[in-house]
């Protein structure tokens, strides 16, 4: 149960990356298909989320869903918006991944 807690998370994590992208999309362009579809991708992001809040204290299960949303935005904003990250981001991005990392491995749900 443990490890399908942490899929729907990672999978939370990058519906609401799809989210930011398609609103980026529309932020953009002016097209609501793409507001729509962003819209679309949180609430069935949050709906994972919120699926393992029975099993994952929510501080934790929070932290792990956002840091997932912040690694693959971050590359998406990379190779796809052609946006760079500075420095200090990439040092807090690891910074958040090794703080997930400890969550886990000494948690105590």
């Amino acid at each position: 149960m443990k490890y399908t807690i942490l899929w729907y998370l990672f999978l939370g994590g990058i519906l609401l990356t799809l989210g930011d992208i398609a609103l980026k999309k529309w932020a953009l362009t002016d097209k609501y298909l793409y507001y729509g579809i962003g819209f679309l991708m949180y609430v069935i992001g949050i709906i994972f989320f919120s699926l393992t809040l029975r099993e994952k204290n929510l501080a934790v299960a929070n932290t792990i869903l956002v840091t997932v949303n912040l690694i693959t935005l971050a590359l998406v904003s990379y190779f796809y918006f052609d946006e760079k990250l500075t420095l200090m981001q990439f040092a807090g991005i690891a910074l958040s991944t090794i703080g997930v990392i400890l969550l886990e491995m000494w948690g105590n749900d």
